[in-house]
């Protein structure tokens, strides 16, 4: 009889030590998936920005700056997600989308990722420069200058569309817009 109670006694802690075991499996499993839930959301939004950042790139090569305003008007997150706002400037004597002036406010990433600096070597005429400097040789509408610490300045569809081409080095990856 004394052993019967042993026996049941060390059957029960037995029992209790597996529940306790299954639970914290449990919990650690109901964790796991919670973190899993939190990754794919984060990842969907990193899609997303990715997303309006490769639209802005390819309305900046249509020369498409009004599709850019447009996007950052009715979606509060593209304009917090682009690298620059874009506003029309208005001016009556503008007929042409093409020679329209824009206003482009350069604007800070909301969060800062460890960024590579960028070098540029596309219509510069000395075969490139440093991240911010981009310039094109014509003196026409098409001519932009852009210096890295100016912040706002006036670009049209057609210097946005003629001067977006060319071979820009990104960390250790050669990117190739055309």
């Amino acid at each position: 009889m004394n052993k019967e109670i042993v026996k049941e006694a060390f059957q029960e802690a037995e029992n209790d030590l597996k529940e306790k075991q299954v639970s914290q499996l449990k919990r650690i499993i109901k964790k796991t998936l919670e973190r899993i839930e939190t990754v794919d959301k984060v990842i969907k939004d990193l899609q997303e920005e990715k997303k309006i950042l490769k639209l802005d790139i390819d309305d900046l090569k249509e020369g498409r700056l009004d599709r850019i305003e447009e996007r950052q008007d009715k979606d509060p997150k593209a304009k917090k997600v682009s690298v620059a706002e874009v506003h029309k400037e208005i001016h009556h004597h503008h007929y042409d989308r093409w020679t329209h002036p824009y206003t482009i406010i350069v604007t800070e990433i909301p969060y800062q990722p460890m960024l590579p600096q960028i070098w540029y070597t596309g219509n510069t005429g000395s075969g490139g420069g440093v991240f911010g400097t981009i310039t094109d040789n014509t003196a026409s509408a098409n001519a932009v200058t852009f210096s890295g610490d100016s912040s706002t300045f006036t670009l049209t569809n057609s210097a946005a569309k003629a001067n977006v081409i060319g071979t820009y080095l990104i960390e250790d990856k050669t990117v190739h817009l055309r």
